[in-house]
């Protein structure tokens, strides 16, 4: 899987791969697409109260994955699961985590907010959080020589798309703002990008 990743023209991680192949590419899988049955969530939920992985439990169910039941257990069955309204505290752990790690939603839930799932603080996250932040927080006008030096950095560190990441090493500047600015210097400059990545050889 690595020797096939390492050749790829458009290149992906060993685990981008792996879960494409796992998801759609393998032909030995039949997949079942649609909704859960209830004689399957008893089968899950019996399995994983027997300590049986949801690679075995995936064997008694025609068309499943072990990464569907993963995501069934998980995003439903479970029932340590919070469901309901979110509160104050729990928000301010979203945007705090956001801030410091990037989109990490999965290492966000599981260190931070137990019973909320990856599917539930992204979200969060993007669907509300993100707009608050920014409306309220957001610093307005020209961004100054240390700001721009700031995402030249983050792009040699990121690359240009992750700009949560890169705007999370910017004070007072959202994600929306600072892919903005990039795009605005890449205009300016067409050649910006080339010179980064070439620092980076």
């Amino acid at each position: 899987m690595e020797d096939l990743d390492n050749n790829l023209k458009v290149k992906r991680s060993t685990d981008q791969v792996r879960s494409r192949w796992n998801k759609s590419l393998d032909p030995t899988i039949n997949r079942i697409r649609g909704d859960w049955t209830e004689d399957e969530d008893d089968k899950i939920i019996a399995g994983v109260k027997s300590g049986d992985d949801y690679k075995q439990i995936a064997e008694s169910l025609t068309g499943r994955t072990a990464i569907d039941v993963k995501k069934r257990w998980v995003r439903v069955l479970d029932p340590t699961l919070v469901i309901g309204d979110w509160t104050k505290e729990e928000d301010d752990l979203i945007i705090a985590g956001v801030a410091k790690y990037g989109p990490k939603y999965s290492y966000i839930a599981d260190t931070f907010l137990p019973g909320r799932t990856d599917a539930h603080v992204r979200s969060r996250w993007l669907f509300h959080l993100n707009y608050k932040v920014n409306d309220v927080y957001q610093k307005k006008g020209p961004y100054s020589e240390e700001e721009i030096a700031l995402i030249i950095a983050g792009v040699a560190k990121y690359g240009e798309q992750d700009y949560i990441k890169i705007a999370a090493e910017i004070e007072g500047r959202s994600n929306n703002s600072v892919r903005s600015k990039w795009k605005s210097m890449c205009k300016a400059d067409p050649n910006l990008l080339t010179r980064i990545k070439d620092m980076n050889k």
